[in-house]
């Protein structure tokens, strides 16, 4: 099967004809692309909608939050080091080791904020009395 090439109207801006309908034209220093119908040429794409888009960066770190270690004052707060913890993100984290304690624990969270190297978990009613094992996902 012999295939064809397919081609627009391409050139300078200022020398881009009025198109037919459905007729396409790129201009090749503006970086525009148009589409006619006829009477008016329309643009369709420009140069910053044809950048490519970057997906977010995503790190995960499962996490030991201690049974000790908590302040001694409410809100109860902790802050555990974590190696390469970046601080520019959002951070999404649930319980990964289910027992009845370490529910009524992680229930018992209200905030989790990441740092450099480092995460800061807060309790502000009551103290949780075991160990919490966790999974943190950042989106930056």
């Amino acid at each position: 099967m012999a295939y064809r090439k397919l081609q627009i109207r391409r050139g300078l801006k200022s020398k881009l004809p009025l198109l037919s309908e459905g007729e396409l034209g790129f201009c090749s220093d503006s970086i525009e692309i148009f589409i006619g119908d006829g009477k008016y040429n329309h643009k369709i794409m420009d140069e910053n909608s044809t950048k490519s888009y970057a997906a977010p960066k995503r790190r995960s770190y499962t996490l030991l939050i201690p049974a000790v270690g908590w302040s001694d004052i409410a809100p109860y707060t902790q802050r555990i080091d974590v190696q390469g913890m970046v601080s520019d993100g959002l951070p999404l984290y649930d319980l990964i080791e289910f027992s009845e304690q370490s529910m009524e624990d992680y229930a018992k969270l209200t905030k989790l904020e990441t740092f450099e190297n480092a995460v800061e978990v807060t309790a502000n009613f009551e103290k949780p009395v075991g160990n919490i094992k966790i999974r943190i996902e950042v989106v930056y």
